[in-house]
């Protein structure tokens, strides 16, 4: 029997409906206005990624200056409660749709693959044979005070991985295409100055293409290309040394990848685990420099135990992220290694003063940013040094 009763909807469930349909409307908004904006063309300048915004400190010296406001309204606006879901939203429909990118600093290749702009777009100041010059003056100065160099090159992961490029995506052959194959010459050529290791890259994705040689969703190469890089390296500077099984792997490791994060879709990827010289004990330090510096949180030291071979004397590595993230992969190889970032050794020349002194120095350029390193420059200070 029907009761009327049943037709009567209360205040409370009134309420809750509205409240229902607020939440519905609210997140098919989220859904639906991005949606809208990318059939549009529309593409934000940066939905997700960068430094984190953090709310500013407030005092008589920063109270009166338009940017604390500017900071606080960043602040307000990357804590507001459904950015997350709409950066996921954006990069969902953007990137997962439509086959796009919500961010112009990604280009998105084959089978889900992404590549940063200035891979692709990079700034080059100097040509091949200007940074050949380059290293032949810097490699005559520091042998005329008794150190060595290595230039060693990551490639960037489109050489490696040419078929994950979409083809017609808009990008010409930039400058650091151009100038690959007469830089890659020139190293080859100066094997006392320089470790080609475009070559064996190449060799081991062609060897086993399904070895995850670079993160399809990351700047950088995986462990197992920094480690092709690293045999060269130290087969370069200590002949002899380098044993493939002093780096067995143990299962797999994830690894949050970067530019997943910049569309708005965090990420991990799986790869094998490499355990490096398992029983070669390594201890790490630190140089106090007495000044801040932007691009390390601090220049980090190595020492691997007497009893273990090692790439002998004191080396100064000057790197970028690609050995960077692979610091505590390579430092076991050698004796003693002091590791400076490239960027604040060009910004603080002066902490030069505070490192010991050198035997050797390695510097690690990636390839899209080789070109734009005057190493006159950047080896400099530590040049002047030596010979004082």
């Amino acid at each position: 029997m029907h009761d009327p009763e049943m037709d009567r909807t209360t205040p409370t469930a009134a309420a809750g409906s509205r409240e229902e349909r607020v939440v519905i409307a609210g997140f098919l908004l989220v859904l639906i206005i991005p949606a809208l904006a990318l059939l549009a063309g529309f593409r934000p300048t940066d939905i997700e990624g960068g430094d984190p915004a953090t709310l500013p400190t407030f005092d008589t010296t920063t109270v009166g200056d338009p940017a604390t406001y500017a900071a606080v309204d960043r602040w307000v606006a990357e804590s507001f409660p459904l950015r997350n879901v709409a950066a996921r939203a954006y990069g969902a429909i953007d990137y997962g749709l439509l086959g796009g990118s919500p961010n112009p600093d990604v280009i998105v290749g084959r089978d889900g693959w992404l590549f940063t702009i200035t891979e692709l777009q990079p700034v080059c100041r100097f040509s091949a044979a200007e940074v050949l010059a380059g290293l032949d003056t810097v490699t005559s100065q520091l042998a005329a005070v008794g150190i060595e160099l290595r230039l060693t090159v990551p490639p960037d992961k489109h050489v490696i991985y040419p078929e994950r490029i979409v083809p017609g995506s808009g990008l010409g052959t930039s400058c650091a295409d151009r100038s690959r194959e007469a830089l890659r010459a020139g190293m080859a050529a100066r094997p006392q100055a320089a470790v080609e290791v475009w070559s064996r890259l190449e060799q081991a994705h062609a060897a086993d293409p399904d070895r995850p040689l670079y993160f399809a969703q990351d700047t950088h190469w995986t462990p197992l290309g920094a480690l092709v890089a690293t045999k060269g390296l130290i087969e370069s500077v200590a002949p002899g040394l380098w044993s493939e099984d002093q780096v067995p792997t143990d299962g797999f490791a994830n690894y949050e990848t970067d530019l997943s994060r910049l569309i708005g879709l965090p990420a991990r990827e799986r790869v094998p685990k490499l355990v490096i010289r398992p029983g070669v004990a390594v201890e790490e330090g630190t140089i106090d420099l007495g000044i801040d510096i932007d691009n390390a949180r601090d220049v980090a030291t190595f020492r691997v135990d007497m009893a273990a071979a090692a790439v002998e004397g004191r080396t100064l590595i000057v790197y970028d992220s690609f050995y960077g993230t692979n610091m505590r992969r390579i430092a076991p190889w050698f004796r003693d290694s002091v590791w400076v970032h490239q960027g604040d050794l060009t910004d603080h020349p002066s902490l030069v003063a505070s490192l010991p002194a050198f035997d050797r120095i390695v510097v690690a350029r990636v390839d899209r940013g080789v070109y734009d390193t005057d190493l006159a420059a950047l080896l400099a200070p530590l040049i002047a040094a030596a010979g004082g």
